[in-house]
């Protein structure tokens, strides 16, 4: 995903760490999971709220199917772990 939105990804053991950093427009960025091996995980993501300092964090089941959209502000980011349920 070349352009005005960089990701960044780390994994340590089963856990995966994506950051997103944005430039000065808004924008949907789809997040394809096929990366993930076989099972089922957590996500926990934290993105830009109303107000500048204001933070949302959402939780939710995902697999290597799953298609995430982070919706990034202008100047903003989000940050997404990713766990294995055991």
């Amino acid at each position: 995903m070349p352009g005005p939105a960089i990701p960044l990804t780390r994994r340590n053991g089963k856990t995966w760490y994506i950051g997103l950093m944005n430039d000065n427009q808004a924008r949907a960025v789809k997040l394809q999971l096929s990366f993930l091996p076989q099972g089922t995980f957590t996500t926990r993501l934290r993105t830009d709220g109303a107000q500048r300092a204001d933070v949302v964090t959402s939780t939710q089941k995902a697999s290597n199917t799953s298609v995430l959209t982070l919706n990034a502000k202008p100047s903003g980011g989000s940050s997404l772990v990713i766990k294995m349920r055991e």
